[in-house]
Parts: structure tokens; C-alpha cells; sequence
């Protein structure tokens, strides 16, 4: 046990808090009361088991020798808490039965209700004639101050108070010969304290009354008790066909199968009854029989949720490339959070390591004193063989690291050749492929992440709340946040494990930032081939109305009316933009020609209505009309919003001759005269 220990606070704790695990191994031996001959002996090898398991943990001689040092100067501290009569729990198991007591179950009397009162008071005058006078006035009185209260015996068993337990549990029976809580009661005691043939007659008294599992086991132990084998498993078999699962009967079937030498069948019993509850009878009786138990197999208890999928989770994945960069500042977040419990596990350790030797002692009382430390002990030793069985050959892990990698293989495939046999006429066009390459791979890869988090998160969470509960139970205080604040920041390492599943970087965080506005580049550049592309139209269709002139080329077309307050409109027929006007204009004809001149307000709409621009324009030019066909030739300026465009229409061509757009602060390469400063 000693050996275990070690291992167990080494492993877990490190160097950094060795006296806590040594200190427990010296509380071990403070139950023994040996010679002083043996006890150095024993202190002796002691020692020599703690020097190899520090070996195999890999410290130095120093940090070895430091750590003996500590450990004998406990000595003092050890002979004050034997002198204040510190006792420790030993756990004994004892796997064997023993022989039949034939003598001791010969001439037991058959009770009713009618003859178990003087079966009572025959006991009552036996007890009372060897338990001390001092210590039946003690029962007396606690008995008197509990005002005669039925569960009085309990109580002083539950204390170690055997005999005076014996002493009141007889006297309550005779106050109470009719109530068969208390009968039950007694008959417990008696068989608990070394006098199952003294139970045997009322157990069987009650067991033919109801004829249940609960009375059927307290028989069938009494029965084991003394030998007698036969019986014992008459009344179990019987007990188990009415509750299957009950704890104490498949532990003691086990332990019958097990002294018959049929492993397998004390094999089966064992498992029930560690999967319902435990005893330290029943963990040795699955060592004994070999017994293969998982921590799936125990059905554990319900504990507080310490970490849920509300209060601390992994970075959910994302299908949105937009989204890379908040991922990525998520991530940063959570490895921030990491590094800061990493601190506060150094604080938490370095200050339990300070602490004083009695302090550490009680704060570690659980593991030699609790009633559930060893059933704690035992439960900590699944959860670990449980994770080291399904993370350390990566059972869970490996079905999502074998996707992730190969998402990213085909990723990284496509990105590698997508310039093979073809090529990009600029940048934002070598984004969109890419873009669209890496919405294959986070749409991939977050199916493949959620179903991680759907498979992993909720035995991650079972994992670390079983071990915190257990742990209360070993730990108080100090000690017990080491450990909390140590599992916290392993717990939340475990949650940076999912990023593996959906790899952002260095790839797909090189594309988010290069490529962010690819969208608006090839809107830029659709704009621009559109300019370029547009058609010369040398010859206008041009006809006079009384109300307005209708003119169009092939471009699209413009109404205008008015003499000197003039209202037009245009529309761009291969863009579906569409511009209103109002404004003052002169005109003048000298015969096929036509002088002109006017200033109006502009509202620029696109295809959709969306307003594009708005401002003033001027405008000066001449037109030669004949018939219906008319050319122009004029001089155009426009002031738009943070824009200002002069231009020149010769032939139906369009001549840009100064172009500014304060909003880019970017000049028009393709403008004849350029803007200043520029």
C-alpha cells in the first residue's frame, strides 16, 4: 500500500510537493505498535521503498537526499500525534472463511414472538454479567440523555463503543420485544461484535417473518460467519433471486466461489458488486480472482458538475473564412486562460510545499481515516487506468486526428497545384480560388471538429468531475486546491486539444489576411473592364418632341426637356445605371448645328436602385444633326461625392482628361492630366 502511494502523489504532484507523498506513507505506520528493534527495521525499508520510486520518477541524489532529510525530521511530529492517540484505519481484508462451528450453532432455539422476549432477557443477563459495571453506568447515561431513543446502540457502534452498543441494544429490545426495527437492530450488533450464533435465532425469526433480501442476507452472513457454508448460500441464492444487485450477498457469493476454487463464477458476483458499491473485501476479491474491471463497468455516483460544456468548453470550430481571425483570437484566449492556471497550480504547489507538517497532516486525513478514502482510492485508480487506456494509445483521438489529416493533405494539395495548368490575370482572382479551396476544407473540418467535441467533451467532463469528487474525499484545505488547480489547468489543455482538429494556421490564416477584400478588388476590376469595354458610338439617334428630346446610341439612352430650367434622364442599358438631372441650360442652333451649355444637380442610381453617387455637372459642347442622326462633340465635369471627373466626348469616345477620388486617395492612371500633388 505504502508503495502505491508514493507512486500515486509522485506522479501526480511531482517533485514539487514530495513531503505531501512521504508524509502519508509515515502516517501508514502510526497504527503499528511495535518494538523498537522492528520499528527501525521497518522505518529502514521504508526508506529503501521511497529512494526507488523517487529513482524511477527520475530525480537527482540531492533533491533524493533533501527529501529523506524532511521525512526523518517528521519523526517528532509522528511520536506527538501517537501520544494524542491518533489511530489509522488498516483496510484488513480477510478472504477467507472459516471452518464450520458446529459446536457454537448446536442446540440454537427456534423463536416466535411469543418466546423471543425471554430468548432477550437470557441474553441480557449473559452481557450483564461480563460487561465492567463503568461501563454499562456510561451506556446508561447516554442512553438516558438520548431519552431512551431506539437508534441509541447504533450510535455507540458507529463510535467503537462495542460493548456498550451490546449492553443498550439489549436493553432497547426488552423495552421494545415487539418492534422489529429494533430486533433487527440487535441482532446486527451482535453478529457485527463477534457473536453471529447469538443472532442467528432471531435473524432466522425475522427472515420467516417477511422473507426478503435484507433479511435473507443478515442470515446469510451470520451463517458465513460461522463456517457454514451450506446455509450461507441457501439464503443468498434465495436473496439475489429477489435483488440481483445487492452488494453484500454477490461480495459474499463471490467469496464462496472464490475459496471453491471457481474463479470465473466468483468472477461474475464480484463484478456485480463493485458495479453497485465497494468494500475493501470486494477489491481484493477482484485481485484474487484476476478480475479485468473498467471504470465503465462501476456505476458511479451523481457529482457536482465541476466544468460543463456552459462554464468552460474548446473553441468552437467555424465554416465562415471570415471568421479565421476571431477563431484564432478565441484560441489565443483560451491558451491565455491556460498559461494563467498554470501559474496559480505553481502557487497552489509551492504553498502547499511551505505549509507546516501537522497542517499537511490534517489536510490529509481522508486517506488514512475517511470511511470512503479507500473506495476513493479505488475509484481514482479506474478513472486514471480509464484515461490511460483511451488517450495514451489515442483510442478517442486518433479517428479525428486521421480526418484532420487528411482535410488538410487535399487542402494543402489543392492550394499546391492550383497553378499547374492554370494561370490568374491578378491577385483578386488568385484569391478566389483559394478562397473557395479553403471553404471546402473549414466546412470539411468543422463537421469533423463537432463531431470530436459530440464524442471526446462529455467523458472529458466525466473524467475530471469523478476525480475532483474522489479527491474531496482524500483532501481538504490547501492540499485539496493544489490538486483542484492542477487538474483545472490540465482540463483546460485538454480543450486547446481540439484546435488540432480544425488547423487555421499557417495556411488559412495567410489567406483571411491577404485575401479579405478579394471580393471588392474584383468588383473594382469588373468596373474597370466594363469602362474599357465600353463601345464607341460616333452617331446618336436624336428626335424633337414639343415636350422633350429623345437621344440613344448604342450605349443606352437620355430624355431631357425644358428651354432654360432643364430635367434629364440617362440610363446605361448594358449596366442598368441610371442617372436623374435638374438644372439652368442655354441652347442655340445655326442651322444643322447645335450650341449648348448647362449646369444641373446629378443622382447616380445602379441597376437595383442603390444610389451610386450624386453631385453637379457641367457640360459645353456642339451638335451637327441630320435627320434623325446626330454627333456631338462636348466637354463633360462632374463633382460627386469625394470624387471630381473632367472628361471630353469626341467621335462617341469617351477621353478622360483629370480623375480624383478623395475617398482612395488614389489617382486614375488612364487620366490625360493628372491631379495635383499626386
Amino acid at each position: 500500500m505504502g508503495n502505491k502511494l508514493v507512486n500515486l502523489y509522485i506522479k501526480k504532484m511531482k517533485k514539487s510537493i514530495l513531503t505531501l507523498a512521504l508524509f502519508l506513507i509515515v502516517v501508514y505506520v502510526l497504527g503499528q505498535t511495535t518494538p523498537k528493534s522492528q520499528k527501525e527495521k521497518e522505518q529502514a525499508q521504508m526508506e529503501q521503498m521511497m529512494i526507488q520510486a523517487m529513482k524511477q520518477e527520475g530525480m537527482s541524489q540531492t533533491e533524493i537526499d533533501e527529501a529523506l532529510k524532511e521525512y526523518r525530521a517528521m519523526q517528532p511530529l509522528i511520536d506527538e500525534m501517537k501520544d494524542s492517540g491518533v489511530k489509522v484505519s488498516s483496510y484488513e481484508t480477510n478472504l477467507s472463511i472459516p471452518a464450520k462451528q458446529t459446536k457454537l450453532m448446536s442446540g440454537l432455539p427456534i423463536l416466535t414472538k411469543a418466546s423471543t422476549p425471554q430468548y432477550i432477557a437470557n441474553l441480557s443477563k449473559e452481557a450483564n454479567a461480563k460487561i465492567a459495571s463503568q461501563i454499562k453506568t456510561q451506556a446508561d447515561k447516554i442512553w438516558a440523555e438520548n431519552n431512551q431513543d431506539k437508534n441509541t446502540s447504533m450510535l455507540l457502534f458507529l463510535k467503537g463503543e462495542l460493548k456498550s452498543a451490546v449492553y443498550i441494544s439489549l436493553k432497547t429490545a426488552e423495552k421494545y420485544p415487539d418492534d422489529d426495527f429494533v430486533l433487527n437492530n440487535l441482532a446486527f450488533v451482535l453478529a457485527q461484535t463477534g457473536y453471529p450464533q447469538k443472532a442467528l435465532p432471531i435473524q432466522q425469526q425475522l427472515y420467516n417473518q417477511y422473507q426478503n433480501d435484507i433479511t435473507a442476507n443478515n442470515l446469510g452472513q451470520s451463517f458465513l460467519a460461522l463456517g457454514d457454508v451450506e446455509n450461507a448460500k441457501k439464503y443468498f441464492t434465495f436473496g439475489l433471486a429477489v435483488n440481483s444487485q445487492h452488494f453484500e450477498m454477490n461480495c459474499a457469493m463471490g467469496l464462496i466461489e472464490a475459496e471453491k476454487g471457481d474463479p470465473i463464477k466468483a468472477q461474475v458476483y464480484v463484478k456485480k458488486a463493485l458495479q453497485k458499491g465497494y468494500s475493501p473485501t470486494a477489491e481484493a476479491l477482484a485481485k484474487k480472482t484476476k478480475l479485468k474491471l473498467s471504470y465503465n463497468d462501476i456505476n458511479k455516483p451523481e457529482v457536482p458538475e465541476y466544468f460543463n460544456a456552459y462554464k468552460l468548453k474548446p473553441v468552437a470550430a467555424t465554416e465562415d473564412w471570415l471568421a479565421v481571425e476571431q477563431v484564432l483570437a478565441e484560441r489565443e484566449a483560451l491558451t491565455e486562460l491556460h498559461r494563467q492556471w498554470y501559474q496559480k497550480r505553481e502557487e497552489a504547489t509551492a504553498h502547499a510545499f511551505t505549509q507546516d507538517l501537522s497542517k499537511i497532516y490534517k489536510e490529509h486525513m481522508g486517506i488514512v481515516q475517511g470511511p470512503f478514502a479507500k473506495k476513493a482510492l479505488f475509484m481514482l485508480k479506474l478513472i486514471g487506468e480509464d484515461q490511460m487506456e483511451k488517450l495514451s494509445t489515442k483510442k478517442m483521438l486518433l479517428p479525428y486526428y486521421e480526418k484532420e489529416a487528411e482535410l488538410r493533405k487535399a487542402f494543402d494539395s489543392k492550394i499546391d497545384n492550383m497553378y499547374q495548368n492554370k494561370s490568374y490575370d491578378n491577385v483578386a482572382e488568385d484569391c478566389k480560388t483559394k478562397v473557395q479551396f479553403l471553404k471546402e476544407y473549414l466546412s470539411a473540418s468543422k463537421q469533423n471538429h463537432d463531431a470530436a467535441e459530440r464524442s471526446l467533451l462529455p467523458k472529458y467532463y466525466d473524467w475530471i468531475n469523478q476525480t475532483l469528487y474522489w479527491f474531496a474525499f482524500l483532501q481538504s484545505g490547501d492540499a485539496y486546491q493544489a490538486t483542484y488547480v492542477g487538474y483545472v489547468h490540465d482540463f483546460i489543455d485538454s480543450m486547446r486539444t481540439f484546435d488540432d482538429f480544425q488547423n487555421l494556421y499557417p495556411t488559412p490564416e495567410y489567406i483571411f489576411v491577404h485575401c479579405k477584400d478579394y471580393e471588392q478588388d474584383l468588383q473594382k476590376i469588373k468596373a474597370a473592364e466594363l469602362v474599357e469595354d465600353s463601345p464607341n458610338c460616333p452617331v446618336n439617334f436624336k428626335f424633337k418632341t414639343a415636350l422633350a428630346d429623345l437621344k440613344f446610341n448604342c450605349k443606352g439612352y437620355e430624355v431631357e426637356g425644358g428651354e432654360l430650367a432643364k430635367l434629364s434622364f440617362e440610363k446605361d442599358t448594358k449596366t442598368g445605371e441610371f442617372q436623374i438631372a435638374f438644372g439652368l441650360g442655354v441652347d442655340a442652333d445655326a442651322g444643322f448645328l447645335a450650341f449648348g451649355a448647362k449646369g444641373m444637380m446629378y443622382m447616380r442610381f445602379g441597376s437595383d436602385f442603390t444610389p451610386v453617387d450624386m453631385g453637379g455637372l457641367v457640360e459645353a459642347g456642339v451638335e451637327a444633326q441630320v435627320g434623325t442622326f446626330n454627333v456631338e462633340e462636348k466637354l463633360k465635369g462632374t463633382m460627386g461625392i469625394g470624387s471630381v471627373n473632367v472628361e471630353a466626348i469626341h467621335h462617341g469616345e469617351e477621353i478622360k482628361i483629370f480623375s480624383a477620388d478623395a475617398t482612395k486617395d488614389t489617382r486614375d492612371d488612364a487620366a490625360a492630366i493628372k491631379p495635383l500633388g499626386k
